[in-house]
């Protein structure tokens, strides 16, 4: 039960405004109650004071649209409550449609309450002995039946749907922050991990009560239910994310140059964030004339182009900014086997150009990379369900700090949501129909510019190997033969991909082209398990020879895959 229900919903604004809705509302249902009809149908039949307005059509409209009302609030309420599994681009969806349900909801209520309140003026003002007799509550004989006026009700009725109207407002105002890009956690909270998990019985522990207050349900993915608490292991001294992303003119490393660079540094946990530069290098006008169509647009549209005219920041300045923004935060550092792992969205593709225009940069960090890109694609293919609910993107795309914090939202969503120690190996095929190729894999390796290939299926069986090519030719040929036709549909996969990319790149640029642009590189998940799951990478399969380092990397994710993916 506790892994289902998002109990701490309760403890936000929006969460607080509807249990008041329904108290509200029931106030509002049990007035209503009080009235007497009989007397609404005697004045209304006299037709003493407003002959228009009828009391009985109030009294029905009133009383079907607080069940309505009151309905609606409560699934709204279960819906958020059970709201878990709402994350991401779903979870925006659902607050959008709140939304537009508050407003409409509010705008009714106030106008329902003000002709409840004619209706409260239309009895009191009827004239002499009847009037005496409703102020009085005089039980009365009125159409063969007894029954007492009940001064007040109708007023009584008007007040708390007036006041119910105005909290539907109010929750309205108050949904912005729900939204997933609309606010972000302060590094003074703890932020979730995998590990040490600790359940929090009451909303007030810990400061969660606080933060769901302060930060709304942007915590459904941020803070994954706030009815858990997670406690980090890790530290900032033992593994440094570092986080870089670069905007260039284009792609091509002989002609394209950095535009951008930005930089956060933050422990492996994400307790810990360090927000760095973000800095804009000076190029000429030329260079940016000679940018394609794409970047032409879109970094127009971002004013980039416009900064880049006007930056007085060399690239050697800008690189030295990085380099003691980094050392400056990792300096007290006294952990003798310190990493400084490069982070982000397809970062391979970053490091080529680190390692073109910020050599020193460049040599700092460690082999290994966090490759969100990786996480993204691999999870696509295990759990669609939690590929499918990953946060939207928000602030400005394709500016450099904005995407960083993407990159880390979604890792952290990650983090969260698509892993969990397993202690049984057991696999878990996937049976298909037909083979889908958007599943494959293929996997690469270069050796003294040979290309060594093999391509598996979805269930990371092998399918086809090849050696020993040389050419796009070759490899074409090897798509072709397993029917494979469509670009952009098989991922490359590999350990420690970066470099080998770049080779292929060099020597199949055609084949290279024509597969994904997101790599899935093994040793990302290795550096995730290692630090969340150190028992299980104690026990991963490990083998020496460098001849079947192929085939060794797809058995090492298949054990990761049976151990670690949700």
């Amino acid at each position: 039960m506790a892994d289902t229900f998002d109990y701490g919903y309760l403890a936000t604004p929006t969460g607080q405004l509807n249990i008041a809705e329904i108290i509200c509302l029931i106030g509002a249902l049990i007035s209503v109650g009080f009235t007497s009809r009989l007397y609404c149908e005697l004045v209304d039949n006299l037709q003493w004071i407003y002959p228009d307005f009828s009391t009985l059509i109030v009294r029905g409209v009133y009383q079907t649209f607080t069940i309505f009302c009151l309905a609606v609030t409560i699934v709204i309420l279960l819906v958020h409550i059970y709201g878990v599994r709402f994350t991401g681009r779903h979870y925006t969806y659902v607050n959008q449609l709140c939304l537009g349900l508050n407003i409409f909801m509010g705008l009714m209520m106030i106008s329902i309450g003000i002709c409840a309140a004619f209706w409260e003026d239309k009895l009191r003002r009827t004239p002499g002995i009847l009037r005496r007799g409703y102020l009085d509550n005089q039980y009365q004989y009125i159409y063969n039946e007894w029954t007492h006026p009940r001064p007040g009700a109708a007023i009584a009725a008007s007040i708390f749907a007036i006041l119910t109207g105005v909290l539907f407002i109010l929750e309205a105002c108050s949904r912005p922050m729900l939204n997933t890009g609309a606010k972000r956690i302060p590094t003074s909270y703890t932020i979730p991990v995998t590990s040490e998990r600790v359940v929090i019985k009451n909303n007030k522990e810990a400061g969660v009560g606080e933060l769901c207050r302060d930060y709304g349900s942007n915590l459904f993915y941020i803070e994954h239910k706030r009815y858990r608490y997670y406690r980090p292991k890790m530290s900032i001294d033992q593994y440094t994310l570092v986080w870089i992303d670069l905007e260039m003119d284009g792609l091509d490393l002989n002609k394209n140059f950095i535009l951008e660079i930005a930089c956060i540094v933050t422990d492996f946990n994400l307790t810990t964030i360090y927000e760095g530069p973000d800095l804009v290098i000076h190029h000429p006008k030329a260079l940016m004339d000679a940018m394609g169509p794409w970047c032409m647009e879109h970094h127009t549209r971002s004013g980039l182009v416009e900064q880049v005219l006007n930056s007085k920041l060399s690239m050697s300045d800008a690189e030295t900014k990085i380099i003691n923004f980094i050392e400056k935060i990792t300096s007290s550092s006294t952990a003798n086997n310190k990493r400084l792992i490069l982070a982000g969205n397809s970062v391979y593709v970053d490091r080529y150009f680190l390692e073109k225009d910020m050599p020193r940069l460049n040599a700092m960090l460690d082999r290994s990379i966090l490759d969100c890109s990786t996480l993204k694609e691999l999870i696509r293919r295990f759990n669609y369900r939690i590929y499918s609910q990953a946060p939207v993107k928000g602030g400005n795309l394709h500016r450099a700090l904005d995407d960083i914090r993407n990159s880390i939202d979604e890792f952290r969503y990650y983090q969260t949501f698509a892993f969990e120690e397993k202690q049984s190996t057991e696999d878990k095929r996937i049976s298909s129909s037909k083979p889908d190729i958007s599943q494959y894999l293929v996997w690469i390796d270069i050796t003294d510019s040979s290309v060594h290939g093999i391509l598996t299926d979805e269930n990371l069986d092998i399918i086809d190997e090849i050696t020993g090519a040389k050419t796009s030719d070759d490899l074409m040929k090897f798509f072709h033969k397993n029917r494979i036709y469509s670009e952009r549909k098989v991922a490359v996969a590999g350990k420690h991909l970066g470099p080998i990319r770049a080779q292929l790149k060099i020597l199949a640029s055609e084949f290279n082209e024509f597969c994904h642009y997101r790599s899935i590189d093994i040793d990302v998940v290795a550096v995730i398990c290692e630090q969340c799951f150190a028992d299980v990478y104690k026990q991963r399969p490990t083998h020496d020879e460098k001849e079947n380092e192929l085939k060794n990397s797809i058995e090492l994710l298949r054990f990761y895959r049976s151990r670690i993916f949700k």
